[in-house]
């Protein structure tokens, strides 16, 4: 079932500016970035999910793209060591009631908290208050007036989708700040804290990428019911997990132990042994768990995709390749020997684009996708 699409893999030439891949009209960058200005802003702050976005099909792609370029704002504001947590805290709540002004309003003049919520960026910026992991997240923040008007340049039911996810997103950041605020190592009590934490960064979002989708293409308003947007939960639940348990030591370094205090104490490992990677076989049962769990929601991914009608290719393809990596990526995680002997797990980006092309050689078959996507499953941990 795979040989056609390991043929389009070797034959097939991807870029960051054009996909060549059967079934798919070419799209070039140049007419992605007349629909949305910040396309290039958007490539530099993300890795790949980018391409995800570059796939949509072009009814969605300005709303969702820019909900997530504004909630990248917000975890970088977040995620500013040199700014205190409290006045990280207050810019969120500043960017989330000036997007509630534009909401309820319908106003394209900036408020008066939205003018405090700049003014003291632009100040912080140029006392380099802020450090950023690239060019982007910089320009980013000294243009997020931009990404405000554009809010209002959207649809009032688009305009409404995004505010809601990105209520959700941010009291997921303003958790993560509250709760990590010490300058002690700290963990998630249980798996349940942990759970709610991974569907307010991520699981959210599968939510509104389901209701924007059925908002607005044809047929998928009847055919798609509340077990999609579960579905959809559980592919967010799922990428975040995988986020999560692939760069423990990242985390460790800015005192934050996602893993579950009660699972550790099951091993008899506190959050501190974690910091040893002599510990890393100890934690393996506990690792093994929560991969299990990641694998379990993303299952759910699977029949997300496949809940996909064929005729939105675009929209399949736009979900197989965060699916595909992040299976990819669980694989590579569940191979470790140390999971705390590594940090930042990443597949390289040749592996990205050879999934891109495989993809496109099976993305309107269930079949061939269901094959595909379960092999990889199964090599993972079942539930323990």
């Amino acid at each position: 079932m795979e040989e056609r699409a390991r043929y389009l893999a070797r034959n097939t030439s991807t870029t960051s500016g054009t996909i060549l891949l059967i079934g798919f009209n070419r799209v070039s960058e140049g007419a992605v970035e007349k629909s949305f200005p910040f396309w290039q802003t958007l490539k530099q702050v993300s890795r790949s999910f980018y391409l995800s976005l570059w796939l949509l099909p072009s009814a969605t792609r300005q709303s969702v793209a820019l909900a997530y370029l504004l909630a990248r704002a917000g975890d970088t504001i977040a995620d500013t060591p040199l700014v205190p947590y409290q006045e990280r805290i207050r810019l969120l709540e500043l960017l989330e009631t000036s997007l509630k002004h534009r909401l309820q309003t319908a106003a394209n003049a900036p408020s008066s908290v939205e003018k405090e919520l700049l003014k003291t960026l632009r100040k912080q910026i140029s006392q380099a208050s802020y450090t950023y992991s690239t060019e982007g997240e910089a320009y980013l923040l000294l243009h997020l007036q931009h990404c405000l008007k554009f809010f209002s340049a959207q649809s009032p039911s688009a305009q409404k989708l995004i505010e809601e996810v990105l209520e959700v997103i941010f009291s997921g950041m303003r958790l993560d700040l509250e709760y990590f605020s010490s300058s002690s190592l700290r963990a998630f009590s249980n798996w349940e804290q942990l759970e709610d934490y991974c569907y307010r960064v991520a699981g959210v979002v599968g939510e509104f990428w389901t209701k924007i989708h059925k908002h607005t293409l044809p047929t998928l308003e009847k055919q798609w019911d509340k077990q999609q947007i579960q579905r959809g939960v559980a592919f967010g639940k799922a990428l975040q997990m995988t986020n999560i348990l692939r760069d423990i030591q990242g985390d460790l370094k800015r005192n934050r132990v996602y893993l579950p205090h009660s699972l550790l104490q099951e091993v008899n490992l506190a959050p501190e042994d974690l910091r040893e990677a002599e510990n890393g076989k100890k934690l393996t049962p506990v690792y093994a768990k929560l991969l299990a769990k990641t694998a379990e929601f993303y299952q759910q991914g699977i029949e997300y995709l496949l809940a996909i009608p064929r005729r939105y290719m675009r929209l399949r393809f736009a979900c197989f390749l965060p699916l595909a990596i992040g299976l990819e990526t669980l694989h590579v995680l569940w191979q470790l020997e140390n999971p705390l002997a590594v940090e930042g797990v990443k597949i390289p980006r040749k592996r990205v684009y050879t999934l891109l092309a495989w993809g496109g050689g099976m993305i309107t078959s269930n079949t061939w996708l269901t094959h595909f996507l379960t092999k990889r499953l199964k090599k993972l941990p079942t539930n323990l």
